[in-house]
């Protein structure tokens, strides 16, 4: 989401592992050249590790 609340990106995954997540994430900084403030994603684990594993422990994430 932006700042006023906008959806950025609604991705789906054809994989749902630790790989695919970390993927996921670097193409979406990529895409958007900016570190979000909070990460929103659903309860799946391999997210929080694909956060890990890129570094990103500073912006937030909540699993909704």
């Amino acid at each position: 989401m932006d700042a006023e609340g906008e959806v950025l990106d609604v991705p789906v995954q054809s994989k749902r592992d630790k790989a695919a997540a970390r993927k996921l994430m670097r193409k979406l900084l990529k895409k958007y050249a900016a570190v979000p403030d909070e990460w929103v994603t659903d309860r799946y684990a391999a997210y929080g590790a694909a956060l890990r594993d890129l570094g990103l422990t500073t912006p937030v994430h909540i699993s909704a």
